[in-house]
């Protein structure tokens, strides 16, 4: 399990440097994202789509999100209520007010309504051709994932760029694997 461990920060450090050379070499992917995703995936209407307010060099899911709201879908946002916890989603509209919440991340205000998402939006630093995903290391996805999915049918849709594909993900049991993986090139689905 070290190892997992020590593999799994190893190929974070590189991605993150990856992931901001992508980031200031592709100011269009936002566009081609949406284009891609919307493309590609047909979503049941009014649907709840949980999404994020990109971080540092994430690609923006901005031009997905108005898509998604223009469609008659509904989004929210994930809240972190504490370590080891899987996240919660509340309600949100864009340009509606965020707050500073847990590691800074920008999250609705309390007073927000906490929703039940059919499909997550999972940002991630690689992936690999199996659906393995790696994430900043918390592992709030991989236990929110779970939870959804042991509680019925849920989508879990991975967004990012091309270059962070690498071979192999290190993936432990804990590790979700993704439903999709959309980049502004490709689009893979589970086999």
């Amino acid at each position: 399990m070290h190892d997992l461990q020590a593999q799994k920060k190893d190929l974070r450090k590189e991605m993150r440097q990856r992931q901001a050379e992508a980031y200031a070499q592709n100011p269009g992917v936002p566009i081609l994202l949406r284009d891609r995703f919307l493309e590609a995936i047909s979503l049941p209407s009014s649907c709840i789509v949980a999404t994020i307010v990109a971080q540092g060099n994430e690609p923006s899911f901005s031009r997905l999100n108005e898509a998604l709201l223009s469609a008659g879908h509904f989004l929210c946002l994930p809240v972190v209520h504490g370590p080891g916890q899987p996240l919660v989603f509340r309600a949100w509209v864009p340009g509606e007010k965020l707050v500073a919440g847990a590691f800074d991340i920008p999250e609705p205000e309390v007073s927000s309504p906490i929703m039940n998402p059919s499909i997550v939006l999972v940002p991630f630093l690689a992936f690999d051709r199996k659906l393995n995903r790696l994430g900043r290391g918390g592992g709030y996805y991989d236990r929110t994932i779970a939870l959804l999915r042991s509680r019925g049918k849920v989508s879990a849709i991975g967004l990012g760029f091309a270059a962070q594909e690498v071979e192999s993900v290190p993936a432990g049991p804990e590790d979700q694997r993704l439903d999709i993986i959309v980049t502004e090139k490709k689009v893979f689905r589970a086999v």
